[in-house]
């Protein structure tokens, strides 16, 4: 079977009724989708896959799809590599920590479900830096997964995998042990997993960096 691109194509005429566009080709929290000069599409919450016989009809969406070749791989190789890069994307922790949260809230997953996910998600840090207080509120801007000076992320596999798995009695409560409430600015983790002594070692050389167990 031959490795297929698609290109959707959408009527304008359908915006004031179910669709809005957002451009985040240049937002400045948009990491994610300034790589791939990306828009956003917002539509009703009944329409979810664009690529449904529903929204198709609805929408008046019309996809295209064309064959990508050897040559193609080749030519945009690099261009590829710093698409699905990880470790210099802020966003890149946050499918796994709200996964977390969500074991915390429901229980856990079984084994199979969990090396699912493992298996399909980057498992690497969520860091954020705190840059204001408003009140009781935080603001803050992501942060690389390597923003505290850590670059190997192994480990952090076997962490989540004891956190969701019923098969291990490790809670993901754990974590928050020594956590304290953001008092001063800086950058902070989101506490997923223990930290390593190369974390720590780490947090010695920048300032004003937060730790969460």
């Amino acid at each position: 079977m031959k490795d297929l691109g698609r290109v959707c194509v959408f009527p304008l005429a359908k915006f004031s009724s179910a669709l809005a566009v957002a451009n985040f080709t240049h937002h400045q929290w948009a990491e994610r989708a300034r790589r791939q000069d990306a828009f956003g599409l917002a539509t009703t919450p009944a329409i979810i896959d664009f690529k449904s016989p529903k929204a198709r009809a609805e929408l008046g969406l019309q996809w295209f799809e064309f064959p990508i070749t050897s040559t193609d791989y080749v030519f945009f190789h690099s261009k590829y590599v710093g698409l699905i890069s990880t470790a210099d994307d802020p966003s890149a922790g946050f499918i796994r920590h709200e996964i977390t949260e969500y074991v915390e809230a429901h229980g856990k997953f079984s084994p199979a479900l969990t090396n699912w996910l493992l298996e399909r998600i980057p498992v690497v840090p969520r860091c954020y830096r705190l840059k204001a207080f408003d009140g009781a509120e935080v603001v803050v801007n992501h942060e690389l997964p390597t923003a505290l000076g850590v670059t190997e992320f192994a480990s952090e596999l076997s962490f989540s995998r004891k956190y969701w798995s019923r098969e291990f009695p490790d809670s993901s409560w754990d974590r928050m042990r020594d956590w304290s409430a953001a008092n001063r600015l800086g950058v902070r983790r989101s506490p997923d997993i223990p930290w390593s002594t190369a974390t720590v070692r780490s947090m010695k050389v920048i300032t004003s960096v937060w730790r969460q167990a």
